[in-house]
């Protein structure tokens, strides 16, 4: 009996591994020993239902509320106060918002995943009370649009993994070889809309070095989803007090940091450092870096690099105001 319990349990644990081995599926994606939930979110905003409402009243008749809900889908926590929210494309005065049209966010934790315990992303409100719509229309009724502006810091952790060798003249072959000096390296991102792609390792060009080459990567949360130097972006989500997208200086800007040190020396990259802030052209920047391997023996290392970056969407809401006195 005890066989056959033992053969059960060995077969059970190989079609387990099978599952979630290699070549299976999952919600979240491992390398270099970091799990990450994955995906190109970040922030979302969603408006409460009827708040606003549909229609309103002009001459500042009915005041209302303007509510919306911000949801973390990534994994980035933001700190208290970091993030705000701004009611634009309005006359503020007309809108009774003078002073009011934005709102610093409490703390919103991103998602985290502890063993297998899943912590979803934080929730908060955002509300704008006693709006009006004071001007008169004198009759019938338009639509309006007016516009909510989420800006605020965003990270994301990147894990990937290198073949170290103090010698890439030697070339191992077969079941001498402990690792790959050239060829694709599996990475995986945080959940953020910035991560890293085409992870590369190459012979660095002497006997004594390694290369390292990825691509830091844009993808947009939507078409209203725009990328900036981190620590540029006001509480009114603008860049010296107009728009952000004037600001060319600024605007698609990601600063890079290869944590991981070798042996106490770091990666060397474009600038002669490990980190670097760099502009993303059609949301795409390749970035290449060598690594002094003299005195390393073979082995399999991961690797963390951090993105830094200021991030700003903007989201459409229409109303229709009617004539008080139809």
């Amino acid at each position: 009996m005890k066989k056959i319990f033992l053969t059960i349990m060995i077969t059970a644990m190989l079609i387990f591994a099978g599952c979630t081995g290699e070549g299976g599926s999952s919600s979240s994606s491992t390398s270099g020993g970091q799990t990450f939930k994955g995906g190109d979110k970040a922030l979302e905003l969603t408006f409460e239902n009827g708040m606003p409402p549909a229609k309103i009243l002009d001459q500042g008749k009915r005041p209302y509320q303007i509510r919306m809900k911000i949801k973390n889908e990534g994994e980035y926590s933001i700190e208290d106060k970091k993030a705000h929210v701004v009611i634009t494309g309005i006359d503020e005065a007309n809108f009774n918002l003078v002073g009011k049209s934005s709102q610093e966010l409490p703390a919103i934790r991103g998602y985290k995943k502890q063993g297998s315990q899943e912590i979803k992303g934080g929730e908060v409100m955002a509300m704008f009370s006693d709006v009006k719509y004071m001007a008169d229309i004198f009759s019938g009724s338009m639509p309006v649009t007016f516009f909510a502006d989420l800006c605020y810091p965003y990270e994301t952790q990147v894990s990937s993994i290198v073949c170290i060798n103090g010698d890439t003249s030697y070339k191992p072959e077969g079941e001498l070889k402990v690792c790959d000096l050239e060829g694709t390296k599996s990475s995986t991102s945080s959940g953020a809309p910035v991560s890293i792609e085409n992870v590369k390792q190459l012979y660095g060009g002497n006997d004594h070095s390694i290369m390292l080459n990825f691509d830091i990567v844009h993808k947009p949360t939507s078409t209203n989803s725009f990328l900036f130097e981190r620590n540029s972006l006001d509480s009114k989500c603008k860049i010296g007090g107009v728009n952000p997208m004037s600001n060319v200086e600024k605007k698609n800007k990601v600063t890079y940091l290869i944590e991981t040190e070798i042996g106490g020396k770091k990666f060397n990259c474009e600038n002669g450092l490990n980190q670097g802030t760099i502009i993303l052209s059609d949301n795409r920047y390749p970035v290449s870096c060598t690594l002094d391997t003299t005195s390393e023996s073979e082995y399999n290392k991961p690797i963390k690099i951090n993105l830094k970056y200021d991030y700003l969407e903007r989201f459409e809401k229409t109303i229709t105001v009617e004539h008080y006195g139809n």
